[in-house]
């Protein structure tokens, strides 16, 4: 799609000065921000929106905002195991702090110096962040060994001897086998590896079953992920953690405050602990230039990544309704957003879901009906976060009918 091809009408819309641009007025300039989405619009292949695709697309970003951040440029509340300052994601839209960096890496030059940096910075960025994520697999979740092996030119046997290392929770051998070299390719300190071996008992399925016995005991009532008490999740796991030493070592880790408890709940509750991985890439990728620095960077950019990647969440919810005719007015602005919000949160899932191979050419529900049925059992168990995005499609709608 080309800039020019959505009506005059309705780019307002499309392009709209939401609070993140306003900052980003104050800080990169907002002609720098537009000419960068403009740049990222116009180097797609995307057909021309209708006046009412436009509209939808104005819709999403506000509800979608709303449902992540309250629609203004924050870190994420939840905690990592890379340190209380050291968060998975930031922004209006919340991405990651990873994606972030990548989206970064396809702007012009001209753009990253606007914003402070280079290339070779955020080049550099990427490269200590990739490199703790290759220990991260290696020391917490066994996955992508032989990639992380090669990344970190291990041979098969020190990536062996790392992960019994960490699996025996000996952090002295851990440091001494290996620190030299995480410090000289993540930018951290060799003991940061001991809160890397940590974030293990996250992931241990008899951790989550023992939070899931405790939750019980202490509320009368199973842990339902789908409808989360932020109270209780952080009652259960501080009983937890006194009754495991690893368990009160990943709290401590974590802050140990009330905020800490609810994010290990999440943690052992949910079983989703990707957070803790992205936490630690942004950790390394902000040691190139300093967290003051960093943090800046990062809000000076989110209006422009931000929106770039709300762009293509939002081509991708078009294509899933390309085929089903029945869908129209409401109904399909806020199918729309709905499919946007899951684009935002799990892409890969969702394209697998919504497109035959995964072709955006080939969606594969013809009807209204096919898509709910479809779209419900994608979200079984996340409904809490369905419901919030629809209450924010229906207070954009109402706010802009009266604009």
């Amino acid at each position: 799609m080309r800039i020019d091809a959505i009506t005059r009408a309705h780019a307002s819309n499309v392009l709209r000065a939401r609070d993140s641009e306003a900052h980003a007025a104050n800080s990169a300039g907002f002609r720098e921000v537009l000419g960068s989405v403009r740049t990222e619009v116009e180097r797609s292949s995307r057909e021309s929106w209708t006046a009412a695709d436009a509209e939808a697309f104005a819709v999403f970003t506000d509800a979608n905002r709303r449902t992540e951040s309250g629609g203004h440029a924050t870190f994420s509340t939840l905690r990592t195991t890379a340190g209380v300052t050291h968060h998975a994601s930031f922004g209006v839209a919340q991405l990651s702090i990873r994606e972030h960096l990548g989206r970064l890496a396809q702007e012009s030059d001209v753009h990253l110096a606007r914003w402070g940096t280079s290339r070779a910075e955020l080049r550099a960025m990427q490269t200590r962040g990739d490199a703790v994520v290759a220990f991260y697999h290696l020391v917490v979740d066994g996955r992508e060994a032989t990639a992380s092996t090669s990344a970190l030119r291990l041979d098969g046997s020190e990536a062996s001897r790392i992960g019994a290392l960490a699996s025996a929770g000996d952090c002295a051998g851990l440091r001494a086998a290996v620190g030299s070299r995480f410090a000289a390719t993540t930018g951290l300190p060799a003991s940061a590896l001991d809160e890397l071996v940590a974030t293990r008992a996250l992931r241990e399925p008899a951790m989550r079953e023992a939070f899931a016995a405790q939750y019980l005991h202490d509320h009368g009532a199973a842990f339902d992920p789908a409808h989360r008490d932020g109270a209780r999740m952080a009652e259960s796991a501080r009983q937890l953690a006194i009754a495991h030493p690893e368990i009160a070592r990943a709290l401590s880790v974590l802050g140990g405050d009330d905020t800490a408890a609810t994010s290990l709940g999440h943690y052992l509750g949910v079983g989703d602990s990707a957070e803790n991985l992205l936490g630690w890439h942004a950790r390394a990728a902000s040691t190139v230039c300093g967290e003051s620095r960093f943090s800046s960077l990062l809000e000076s950019v989110d209006a422009t990544t931000s929106r770039a990647r709300e762009l293509d969440d939002f081509e991708h919810a078009l294509a899933a309704v390309a085929h089903v005719t029945d869908l129209t007015g409401e109904a399909r602005v806020a199918t729309l957003a709905r499919i946007g919000r899951i684009f935002h949160g799990a892409p890969t899932r969702a394209r697998e879901a919504l497109f035959v191979d995964g072709r955006l050419d080939a969606p594969r529900c013809h009807t209204r009906a096919e898509l709910d049925t479809l779209l419900d059992a994608m979200r079984s168990g996340r409904t809490w976060s369905d419901a919030r995005l629809a209450e924010h499609v229906a207070q954009v709608v109402a706010e802009r009918s009266k604009s």
